[in-house]
């Protein structure tokens, strides 16, 4: 077989103010449970998602699209990635318990022999279960999928950055390369600085920033930037994945990649629960000497931060375009439009009480650079 059974897990976690439940029968869930917080209750789940091989569901479609990779009918799509697993979602766009069947599959020859040759330029990806682990945490399902589940529960997915101090969150949004994760990675070694999210932020429409335990990647580059956030992550790899680290990085002078908990990064304990927004500051690259940081609207704040986070959900954008492409009138479903409206509605909330900007990065500024000015400018 090429999954261990016999686990029967059935174990519950949280995703920012989301109670998730995660069951199945295959080790890979003992992997996927690193992406979330524990939870000690099974009350008001809002997600589960079941991990299976080879197991056909009672799933029936009515509409099929994106050549013959995805299929859906009036409650649940279905999509097939094409190698290692095809997954369900049931409830995406109602009021009803929102669950995700991932289902396993034997991959080809071929689709093997190329993750085999792709372990050995990898620190994180060494085995089949990592692998298939990280494709299953991305944002072509796991992470795309929550972020629909939160914005059914007015809350949202924002593609940033995210600190506390003092009990007050500040946002860091943007684009990929603006410098959000290097930035974080540096406030972290700053008195008084607690994580509360990279990458995949959550906010909620009672204007509060959540803490997202989602792995954070971490390439070489991070830490000859030097931020200690990064070098402290790197510590916390167990000896294996040190050496590989050490080798690709310095022998064959590639940038590797790794995955650490969030814990590893600072000394400080992580918030559990929600904190009061007090600054958003949309992040953005441009060819200018000197930092420029303007005060913008909430709403302006709102829709150049979908934009940015819109970018990062483009598997589901793809999906819903399809499904509402050929889906009859009466399937209520969510359009790309509805997804983009949904976004910028809880972010003008999340953020009402917030005072939001734009800061125009240098192109060659570095995150000590950022930081530097954030703090010299803003009272955080």
């Amino acid at each position: 077989m090429y999954w261990r059974g016999g686990l029967n897990v059935s174990e519950f976690y949280t995703a920012g103010p989301l109670k998730l439940k995660l069951s199945g029968t295959h080790e890979i869930i003992h992997f996927l449970k690193e992406e979330f917080s524990d939870c000690t209750t099974d009350a008001c789940i809002d997600i589960e998602i079941i991990i299976n091989e080879n197991k056909k569901t009672e799933y029936k479609p009515t509409h099929y699209s994106g050549k013959g990779s995805m299929n859906f009918n009036a409650d649940t799509f279905h999509v097939d990635n094409g190698s290692f697993y095809f997954y369900e979602v049931e409830n995406a766009f109602n009021d009803k318990l929102m669950t995700v069947n991932i289902c396993l599959k034997k991959p080809t020859f071929a689709r093997e022999v190329f993750r085999f040759l792709k372990s050995l330029l990898s620190v994180e990806y060494n085995s089949k279960s990592a692998y298939i682990k990280g494709e299953i945490a991305s944002y072509s399902l796991l992470w795309s999928v929550i972020a629909l589940c939160l914005l059914k529960k007015d809350n949202s997915f924002i593609h940033a950055g995210v600190l506390a101090r003092k009990n007050k969150a500040i946002v860091l949004s943007g684009t990929g390369g603006c410098g959000k994760t290097s930035t974080v990675l540096r406030l972290l070694s700053y008195e008084g600085f607690q994580y509360l999210a990279e990458d995949f932020g959550i906010v909620g429409s009672q204007g509060v920033a959540y803490p997202c335990m989602k792995t954070v990647s971490l390439y070489h580059s991070d830490v000859l930037h030097g931020d200690p956030g990064a070098i402290n992550g790197v510590k916390a790899l167990n000896p294996f994945k040190r050496l590989r680290w050490e080798f690709l990085s310095k022998i064959l002078r590639i940038n590797p990649i790794i995955k650490v908990k969030p814990s590893s990064l600072t000394k400080l304990a992580l918030p559990s629960a929600g904190v009061p927004v007090k600054y958003g500051v949309h992040l953005s690259r441009q060819d200018i000497r000197s930092f420029e940081l303007r005060r913008i609207s909430i709403e302006e704040y709102a829709q150049r931060s979908a934009s940015a986070s819109g970018r990062e959900l483009k598997p589901i954008s793809e999906i819903l375009k399809l499904i509402v492409a050929n889906s009859p009138k009466e399937y209520l479903v969510w359009s790309d439009e509805d997804l983009m409206n949904k976004l910028k509605n809880v972010y003008e909330h999340a953020f009402s009480k917030a005072v939001t900007y734009e800061l125009a990065v240098p192109y060659r500024s570095g995150p000590k650079d950022i930081c530097d000015f954030l703090l010299d400018k803003l009272n955080i």
